[in-house]
């Protein structure tokens, strides 16, 4: 619900009655509406890194694990368009009330985190170093991600095409390194992960 009408059209209320129970179990379990929202954003976080961990951790390939990587993360974010709206309203929220902002940023740090790890791992199987600090190079694409679903919510249009240009960019980015290092680009594996 808070996905399909908005963080400022929809009140606890509401939430129980699509729920089917009181509102006062709502409030037994979290403190403000606020709370809920940042739970329910918690725990979408949660799936998302699991189910992303997964698809690139079965890659022998370290740009296969990129491409498997982008392409669960955009296939979540758009089988669950409401998250789009929710980020949406977080970010909003998070200018304004510097409790919301701290818990987002938290999530947030957390998400950059495990990308971070993930930048790591491929540099490392690659044997070539990054090209820039892996925390960095993870905030862009978190950054990235986010933006992407929350301009899809506000322009109301597929993300599917701008996460496809955002997979180019980052296997692009990725050679960047491995040709520095002198190693022959794999642009042949690049057009077949790209398709």
């Amino acid at each position: 619900m808070l996905g399909d009408r908005g963080y400022g059209r929809t009140s606890l209320k509401d939430i129980a009655a699509e729920a089917g129970v009181t509102p006062a179990l709502i409030y037994h379990y979290f403190d403000s509406k606020e709370d809920l929202l940042l739970s329910v954003i918690a725990e979408m976080q949660q799936v998302l890194h699991r189910r992303v961990d997964a698809a690139g951790a079965t890659a022998a390939d370290p740009l296969e694990a990129i491409a498997r990587r982008v392409d669960r993360a955009a296939a979540e974010f758009t089988a669950q368009p409401g998250i789009n709206r929710m980020l949406l309203d977080l970010y909003g929220l998070g200018l304004t009330q510097p409790a919301i902002r701290e818990r987002g940023r938290e999530m947030l740090e957390l998400g950059i985190r495990r990308q971070a790890a993930a930048i790591e791992r491929f540099y490392a199987a690659a044997g070539v170093p990054p090209g820039a600090p892996p925390e960095d190079l993870a905030g862009v694409i978190v950054a990235a991600f986010d933006g992407i679903a929350i301009s899809a919510a506000v322009r109301g249009v597929d993300a599917d095409p701008m996460y496809r240009a955002l997979k180019l960019l980052l296997m692009s980015a990725a050679l960047v390194p491995l040709a520095a290092a002198g190693e022959p680009l794999p642009l042949e594996r690049l057009t077949r992960l790209m398709s």
